[in-house]
């Protein structure tokens, strides 16, 4: 019974906050990063950094009268991250690219975008991925944060769960429960990403 609350909770503070769009936007967000040189390491700054900045020093600097939620203002914080991660993650693919890609694409006349495009970023894509995997694997690991700025996730839905009497003596299944959703999604994106590498590596060959 404590594992149906947990997942019935779960799912509906999964669905309603750390939706997909947030990855997408951090891949979006990454491809445009991906190819500007910075001398700071964007993915240096925790993000812990992120979180307390967009729930307790954001509002500092807004009118009196204007306020953002605060699952916004986290979900932003996510975004922003993951464009940091996947920026460095897909710019190392790209310098992967062999320069006679770029070589051919400038014989053929294409400029830089459709070069980009249709050439060295798909490339790219397939090279970096692992590093694309463990990127999402890592950001959902590291949606627990949540917690410091008072917001509720997988773990902190368990721990809330813990504290109705009803389901006090349940802690081992919770946890262990929550360790199993770590667990299967965790692994069942590793098995498909390198399903997909093999894929594409043997499309490549043929």
């Amino acid at each position: 019974m404590a594992s149906v609350v947990v997942l019935r909770v779960v799912l509906v503070n999964i669905s309603s906050s750390f939706r997909m769009d947030n990855s997408m936007m951090g891949i979006a967000n990454g491809i445009v990063l991906d190819g500007r040189q910075n001398s700071i390491d964007r993915s240096a700054v925790p993000i812990v950094t992120f979180l307390f900045m967009a729930a307790v020093m954001f509002p500092l600097f807004m009118p009196q009268n204007f306020t953002v939620d605060k699952l916004l203002r986290a979900q932003v914080a996510f975004v922003m991250v993951i464009a940091a991660y996947l920026a460095e993650v897909i710019r190392a693919g790209l310098q992967a690219v062999p320069k006679g890609q770029y070589e051919a694409a400038a014989s053929m006349g294409l400029t830089f975008w459709p070069t980009t495009i249709l050439i060295t970023l798909p490339q790219a894509l397939r090279i970096t991925i692992p590093g694309l995997v463990n990127t999402f694997i890592s950001i959902f690991k590291d949606t627990s944060l949540v917690a410091v700025i008072g917001l509720f996730d997988l773990l902190g839905t368990a721990k809330a769960v813990l504290v109705d009497p009803k389901w006090i003596g349940f802690a081992v299944e919770v946890y262990f429960f929550v360790a199993c959703v770590y667990f299967v999604f965790s692994f069942a994106v590793s098995q498909y990403s390198q399903y997909l590498e093999r894929m594409l590596t043997a499309r490549t060959l043929h």
